[in-house]
């Protein structure tokens, strides 16, 4: 935005690195004070999320000269310059990606929402819906209003829809306030996934599955906040900031490493329940029974939300295809003339990070980690054991 309004300026490495500690602090303050405020926040990002789409859209459509729809929807690239236009495209997936992750963010939250098990599915898929036709809405705008692929790649601000905003408004002023409200919105998404990102990790602390968690399985009792949790996770993020002194490309591929860590992951976890659905190892739910289930030893249920029969294996079997699909191309790298700077080094951090996972395990995980811990009411046991 700045080079937008001061094309002389020449940002330095350690102005990211101070915007990136900047964002994350306001983050950390969202998610320490506790009571009501992350969610009057989430609520208010929510109206700004579908405001700012039409704030950045009527502009867009209104005032950019428009292509044509032939060059829309029959014009391809290959800028990597690959053998095939098909596996080109296999590869450009990587951003799309990136928007399909994170929409079960609302499950790391579970514990902290009233009648999760309806509350939570509804949630999601009201996410994908919505942001669903908005995203594809502006999708069909940009394209339309794209101009010069070329000059918005070479832009100087490094970031292509920047220069899209500039060329549709002709104006430094319109790009740059179209541009802060996506900003706004990167920051507000951060201090969401900083929420579900401490949320998660302090849900495994607690339940033995990684390291210390004896200290950051701890809840602050006033604000009922896992604020070591918290902690760890925005330190994290401070840390790996810093590798925009070293190198950009290496940062860039640490990003896309998240689409790797998440797909894999919702990969196991479908490929288990695919699994389960085939060899009838899920019972329906009764809410008569107070039985514990879905912990170690005990059987497994269906909440109250699921997609039985036939029809949910052929949808966890497609999904499964899908993300394996996923998984395997964010591994390559964007072009086909591969170069240290090019190369796509994914593949060599998500394999240490598994290793060491499984070294953890085998040495000391195995011996703490004994699945997830249940909490009940007291009321409960009482009825189900009766002293």
């Amino acid at each position: 935005m700045v080079i937008l309004g001061n094309p002389n300026y020449a940002p330095k490495p350690y102005h990211l690195v101070l915007m990136s500690w900047a964002v994350v602090a306001f983050a950390v303050l969202i998610n320490t004070r506790g009571g009501l405020l992350l969610p009057r926040f989430e609520a208010t990002m929510l109206l700004l999320h579908i405001f700012g789409f039409f704030a950045v859209v009527i502009p867009l459509v209104t005032l950019a000269p428009h292509q044509s729809t032939a060059e829309v929807f029959a014009t391809f690239s290959n800028g990597g310059e690959w053998q095939t236009q098909g596996l080109s495209f296999m590869i450009g997936i990587l951003g799309m990606l990136w928007t399909f992750s994170g929409a079960d963010s609302a499950i790391h939250m579970s514990e902290e929402i009233e009648n999760a098990p309806l509350v939570v599915p509804r949630s999601i898929l009201t996410t994908y819906v919505l942001n669903g036709i908005l995203g594809f809405a502006m999708l069909i705008a940009v394209l339309y209003s794209i101009g010069d692929v070329d000059a918005a790649l070479a832009s100087p601000t490094d970031y292509p829809f920047m220069q899209i905003l500039f060329t549709a408004t002709n104006s430094a002023g319109g790009a740059i306030t179209m541009t802060a409200i996506i900003a706004v919105m990167e920051i507000c998404a951060t201090t969401s996934s900083l929420a579900a990102a401490s949320r998660q990790f302090w849900s495994f602390s607690r339940d033995h599955g990684v390291p210390g968690w004896k200290f950051f399985s701890q809840v602050e009792q006033r604000t009922s906040v896992p604020i070591y949790a918290v902690g760890l996770t925005a330190l994290v993020s401070v840390l790996l900031s810093l590798i925009n002194f070293g190198s950009s490309t290496v940062f860039e591929d640490l990003v896309a490493l998240a689409i790797a860590g998440l797909y894999s992951s919702y990969l196991v976890a479908t490929s288990l329940l695919l699994y389960r659905r085939c060899t009838g190892g899920i019972q329906l739910y009764d809410d008569s029974d107070k039985t514990l289930t879905n912990t170690i030893g005990a059987a497994l249920t269906w909440g109250p939300w699921h997609i039985p029969g036939i029809a949910g294996i052929i949808l966890n079997g497609v999904v499964c295809a899908f993300l394996a699909t996923a998984w395997f191309f964010s591994f390559w790298p964007a072009d086909s003339a591969v170069t240290a700077a090019t190369m796509n080094y994914n593949c060599l951090v998500w394999g240490s990070v598994v290793v060491l996972s499984l070294f953890y395990y085998g040495v000391k995980g195995r011996k703490e980690y004994a699945g997830p811990i249940i909490e009940v009411d007291e009321s409960d046991v009482q009825r189900v054991h009766p002293a």
